[in-house]
């Protein structure tokens, strides 16, 4: 599996890729979300694993309409901030989160090998095509 890991700066984006790697991923950094859209045309990954931090709904907008990315899961990650803290209903189109600090292999590995397209809620204008919206499992 490919997958394109994004954070804000070097350090993150190599930490992470390295997480990924040492689970069995080809796992590639990219720093910021420019460089992710670019790499992610380039390289087609199966997987973006993003810094939670640099996800905005603007940016997630741009990535769902951009015809060579659409399809491709995004999940959001963070070494700072705990799954409590987070509000993955405001950043429609990811589809899971991990706390890094805690992460084992085997929840990796679950988390990653299921992002999927979920049908979307009705009526909220989420229902364009190749939108991406999950509910985390916990």
């Amino acid at each position: 599996m490919q997958a394109l890991c994004v954070g804000r700066h070097a350090f993150l984006a190599d930490h992470i890729s390295a997480f990924f790697r040492a689970i069995g991923l080809n796992a590639e950094p990219a720093v910021g979300l420019d460089a992710a859209l670019r790499e992610a045309r380039r390289r087609g990954p199966d997987l973006v694993v993003c810094d939670y931090d640099l996800l905005t709904p603007a940016w997630l907008g741009i990535w769902k309409r951009d015809e060579l990315v659409s399809g491709t899961p995004v999940v959001a990650v963070s070494l700072t901030r705990r799954p409590e803290e987070v509000n993955l209903g405001a950043l429609v189109g990811v589809t899971d989160f991990l706390y890094l600090p805690t992460l084992d292999r085997e929840n990796a590995l679950r988390v990653i090998g299921r992002p999927r397209p979920v049908s979307p809620p009705p009526g909220r204008g989420y229902d364009r095509p190749n939108q991406v919206i999950a509910t985390p499992v916990p």
